[in-house]
């Protein structure tokens, strides 16, 4: 295959991927991401596999000062959870609620565990 042929190819399938991950990004709030990709034909594991491709070829696209046509790459936006300290039998403990989930954390847990909990919940929408 022609090299050029094949730079021309990627970069029509970045901009229809980058158009997917937009799509998902802007999905109905009730709708999940498995969803969204069932709902489109598309694998869970190959739309995050897409995602990181596009996330690679911008940063590459960066790191050599090129400009770039994915300048607006679909990047997750933190979201703020609320911590409500909740009394109950004299437990010291904060209930962190996000959407319909609930989640108790005690007093006494680990620094490691409370670390793995805020990375797991850091990506919840």
């Amino acid at each position: 295959m022609n090299t050029q042929t094949a730079i021309v190819a990627r970069q029509a399938r970045l901009k229809r991927w980058a158009e997917d991950v937009k799509s998902c990004q802007s999905r109905p709030s009730g709708m999940t991401v498995d969803e969204w990709c069932k709902k489109n034909n598309i694998t869970k594991a190959a739309y995050y596999w897409r995602m990181a491709e596009l996330r690679r070829e911008y940063l590459k696209n960066k790191s050599e000062n090129k400009e770039s046509e994915y300048k607006e790459l679909p990047v997750a936006k933190p979201k703020f959870v609320e911590i409500k300290p909740q009394p109950s039998n004299n437990d010291n403990k904060v209930v962190l609620n996000i959407g319909n989930a609930s989640l108790e954390i005690k007093e006494d847990i680990s620094d490691e565990l409370l670390k793995k909990i805020i990375k797991a919940v850091a990506y919840v929408k």
